[in-house]
């Protein structure tokens, strides 16, 4: 399961691999930050783990962005 924030582009919807090819003008910095969860004990559902992995990106971006919380 993945959740990215900022939705999708007007009219991107169904067209993911022209997206992927798509050419980009530099403009400027980029960060990312990823959170991770998986499937346990503690997070039996989609939604428990969906929870958990906006907990993990939140965190991500509060303690300076560009990292990979899991």
């Amino acid at each position: 399961m993945v959740r990215r924030g900022g939705g999708h582009p007007p009219g991107a919807a169904g067209r993911g691999a022209a997206i992927a090819t798509t050419q980009i003008t530099p403009s400027g910095a980029l960060t990312i930050s990823i959170g991770v969860a998986c499937r346990s004990a503690e997070t039996p559902s989609p939604e428990s783990i969906l929870k958990r992995a906006d907990e993990h990106l939140y965190h991500a971006r509060q303690t300076g962005r560009n990292r990979v919380v899991a």
